[in-house]
């Protein structure tokens, strides 16, 4: 059976690296405060500390643990605080969509659901196309009346991709 395996894009590393980088500097600079006898304002000190967590969660995500695989029967994303594995017999509708820091998802749902079943971040895959195009081949292959929203068309092409053939 074929594996589709997202490879990270070069600006995952210089992003997840500033991260990183930032991070360390605002959680020393916080230390460093303390240090030198600032009375900080603890309610800033903790959304501070929240910020260095958040900031190393994202950039060590980006750096090393974001990655996607596609199977002809399941969608797996492996993140830092563990993995996603959807099946991909459910959804029925895939669409383009992007946030407000600019990140494309594929996104797949349900008709009538509320909330999508899972969302596939593009933005800083390197074979992001690949990536696309297997997975909706592979929804499609479950489901022949899969509705693909247009912006997602225009950007991957009409299926079929023949990527697991």
């Amino acid at each position: 059976m074929k594996t589709v395996r997202s490879r990270k894009a070069p600006t995952a590393y210089v992003v997840g690296a500033s991260y990183v980088v930032f991070a360390l500097f605002l959680f020393w600079s916080l230390i460093a405060g303390y240090w030198q006898g600032v009375d900080p304002f603890w309610a800033a000190f903790v959304v501070g500390l929240a910020m260095v967590f958040y900031l190393l969660r994202v950039g060590l995500e980006l750096l090393f643990f974001d990655r996607v695989e596609v199977t002809p029967d399941r969608l797996t994303q492996r993140r830092l605080l563990g993995a996603q594995h959807t099946d991909l017999r459910q959804p029925n509708l895939a669409d383009l969509s992007r946030d407000l820091n600019g990140n494309r998802y594929l996104v797949l749902a349900r008709v009538g659901d509320k909330l999508p079943l899972t969302a596939v971040n593009l933005r800083y895959l390197g074979n992001a196309r690949e990536v696309g195009q297997a997975i909706l081949e592979a929804v499609r292959r479950h489901n022949p009346e899969l509705v693909i929203g247009p912006k997602l068309v225009q950007r991957l092409g009409e299926p079929p991709y023949k990527v697991f053939n």
